[in-house]
């Protein structure tokens, strides 16, 4: 029995890093910033009427991690989604995101 929910635990986390290195080969950096923000939202955030707000406070550094690039390109990005309309700040965190507006970024 414990094997089995080893090799489950195993598998999940494969395909999850299968998937970043897809990301990171496929997407341009706007559109892997989108994705990590609406996995964020799936994973811990609360409904808000059309929006999702994070209950996660990331730096711009620590985000740059998880997509591969620069904090000053994370920072770039979200002032882009920021005039965009897909995310709102609060403080310097991401109090909310609109998953519809950033769908836009990943196509």
């Amino acid at each position: 029995m414990l094997a089995v929910n080893v090799a489950e635990v195993l598998g999940a986390r494969l395909r999850e890093a299968h998937s970043v290195i897809h990301e990171m080969a496929s997407f341009q950096v706007s559109a892997r910033i989108a994705l990590v923000l609406l996995k964020l939202g799936e994973k811990g955030g609360t409904p808000v009427g059309e929006g999702i707000k994070i209950n996660l406070k990331l730096t711009h550094e620590e985000i740059g991690r998880m997509v591969g690039t620069s904090r000053q390109s994370v920072t770039t990005v979200l002032n882009s989604f920021k005039q965009d309309g897909s995310v709102i700040f609060k403080g310097r965190g991401i109090d909310v995101i609109y998953p519809a507006k950033l769908a836009y970024w990943i196509s």
